[in-house]
């Protein structure tokens, strides 16, 4: 039974324990290289103004909205990553994540009866 967490990510398994029951939340002690990928998620406000029409005649033209943007800021390395960090203004919100992107492959089958 494999218990080590990088390896079953490797695998592809999808019931994955939160930290490796072998290295717990360090780095892995059996020497396993994931290619770990570091990224911030920013979100900002963007009001768009509505149309003369809307605000003079509710209910026609273009009412006025807020939208909601997120945005992924991928870095190479940890230390770009806290580069970026120290340049930010306190008061700027985001969530720095790292992450093992995942590997996707597709399969066709074709079966000729």
């Amino acid at each position: 039974m494999m218990t080590c967490r990088l390896q079953m990510i490797a695998a592809g398994q999808t019931a994955i324990p939160r930290s490796c029951p072998e290295c717990g939340l360090g780095p892995c002690t059996r020497g396993i290289n994931a290619d770990f990928k570091y990224a911030v998620i920013t979100s900002k406000s963007i009001h768009h103004e509505g149309d003369e029409r809307s605000s003079t005649n509710p209910g026609n033209g273009y009412p006025a909205y807020t939208e909601e943007v997120t945005t992924l800021l991928e870095f190479d390395s940890e230390e770009s990553l806290k580069h970026w960090i120290k340049g930010q203004p306190a008061y700027k919100t985001f969530r720095a994540i790292k992450y093992l992107p995942l590997k996707i492959a597709t399969e066709i089958v074709v079966s000729v009866e």
